[in-house]
């Protein structure tokens, strides 16, 4: 699904076609629990890369993220990526003050930027961010994106192999665009 921000509602939050922007993120796989998946961030000219090989024996996801100071997207709706992809299923990650049984919840939400390999701005609203902790759902309250300290993006779509895919900007946006 490709949006469109109407004039004012979204401000770019990060222009990863700059270094300083890209250095900012590191890699979380799933050797924290003894996978053997790899990926992580790479360097581009002008968008950030996030590439990799999932392996689904012993884990099978691969992340990137990226700490925010407190109260960024307070005010906010939702986020606008540009992501260009291989059409594989990624997900766009928050982690706020929300704990369930002592542990931080994550937040996740689908990125549908089609298998065609453009580039595509995607709109996705807070709502429909789902809580879970260890990729499990919890009941937790919704996400509220004024305590958001951490923002990333996941792969775990349980397919073993490559994977690709590139981001151009973030925006926060303080209303819906128009579709």
């Amino acid at each position: 699904m490709t949006a469109h921000a109407a004039p004012g509602a979204c401000q770019t939050l990060m222009d990863l076609a700059a270094r300083e922007e890209q250095s900012k993120w590191v890699a979380v796989n799933d050797g924290v629990m003894g996978g053997r998946s790899s990926g992580g961030p790479v360097m581009g000219k002008d968008a950030m890369g996030f590439m990799g090989v999932i392996n689904t024996n012993g884990g099978g996801f691969s992340s990137v993220r990226r700490g925010l100071a407190p109260g960024t997207l307070a005010g906010t709706q939702g986020l606008m990526v540009r992501v260009k992809t291989d059409g594989r299923a990624y997900r766009l990650t928050l982690r706020t003050a929300e704990r369930f049984r002592g542990r931080s919840v994550s937040y996740t939400a689908d990125i549908d930027a089609g298998a065609d390999g453009a580039w595509t701005d995607v709109y996705v609203p807070f709502d429909r961010f789902s809580a879970s902790v260890f990729g499990q759902p919890v009941p937790a309250a919704p996400v509220d994106p004024a305590t958001a300290w951490s923002l990333g993006f996941i792969i775990g779509d349980g397919v073993d192999g490559p994977f690709e895919m590139a981001v151009a900007r973030i925006d926060a946006c303080a209303a819906s665009p128009a579709a």
